[in-house]
């Protein structure tokens, strides 16, 4: 029982650190923030753009209409702003959305 109780206690303080949601990245040492200073934020969200044709919606029976199709491009930057583009290069992709909650 007393096993359970200290993995229990070192689970909770692991999900408390990893809890901050501030959408900041920070470092310890010196505040070196001045006017020759760039400090670099890292976003949770960015926004995407969407090129070409929407694939059609899937239906509840019968064959996928979207097989074959070309994807559309999709435009946007990582979460530390760096451009990102997945685009038709005639090879498959499959795009993996997760919620991390």
């Amino acid at each position: 029982m007393r096993k359970y109780l200290v993995w229990l206690a070192a689970l909770a303080l692991l999900a408390a650190a990893c809890a901050d949601d501030s959408g900041t990245a920070t470092t310890g040492g010196p505040d070196t923030t001045g006017p020759d200073t760039t400090v670099v934020t890292i976003e949770q969200t960015r926004p995407v753009t969407v090129t070409g044709t929407a694939l059609p919606l899937f239906p509840e029976e019968g064959a996928d209409p979207a097989v074959g199709m070309a994807m559309p491009e999709l435009e946007g930057a990582s979460f530390d702003g760096t451009p990102v583009t997945i685009g038709n290069d005639g090879r498959p992709k499959v795009l993996l959305i997760l919620a991390h909650w």
